[in-house]
């Protein structure tokens, strides 16, 4: 703000930044994480209840990646990300919101993943039933919208939630 409207002190001079050394996050005790025993019921349930999402669920689950940066790879294209023959995915971008996206990750580091052959099946099952809109099959987007575009941030966020419901798991 300084910089952008030729401010002559700075606003935050002299705050000091608040103390969170003693905030807790996730704990032992509530870890924000599936048991070993609970996940393979949670991905059962959650197929079957959102088909449409488990692609990027089980991707996400398998490679660590984060939905910021699943939401933007492309299955065809100029720019494809998935190496349909070779098992590998590019990982090179990174959405946050509306139509931007960065090119490159939000750890600024732009990488390849080889794929286990499941991980491969689970996408070629994904684009040949789950794309259903016209608009979907026309994107390039491995995950697309119903409308063709981006997926919203918080696309899994009830996905799961209902899932964990529906299992009794907190």
């Amino acid at each position: 703000a300084r910089r952008k409207y030729q401010l002559t002190n700075d606003a935050l001079d002299g705050v000091e930044n608040l103390d969170t050394s003693e905030h807790e996050t996730y704990t032992e005790e509530e870890p924000n994480a599936l048991e070993p025993e609970e996940v393979a019921p949670f991905v059962a349930k959650f197929r079957e209840l959102y088909p449409q999402h488990f692609a990027m669920l089980y991707l996400g689950l398998v490679t660590g990646l984060r939905p910021s940066t699943l939401r933007p790879l492309r299955r065809r294209g100029a720019e494809c990300d998935v190496l349909w023959d070779q098992g590998r995915l590019f990982v090179r971008r990174s959405h946050s919101l509306g139509d931007e996206v960065m090119r490159t990750t939000k750890q600024k580091r732009r990488y390849a993943i080889d794929l286990p052959p499941e991980a491969m099946e689970v996408l070629r099952w994904h684009v040949a039933t789950q794309l259903t809109t016209a608009e979907q099959e026309d994107s390039d987007l491995l995950f697309p919208s119903i409308t063709g575009g981006f997926r919203t941030q918080k696309v899994l966020n009830v996905p799961i939630a209902e899932t964990a419901a529906e299992l009794g798991i907190k």
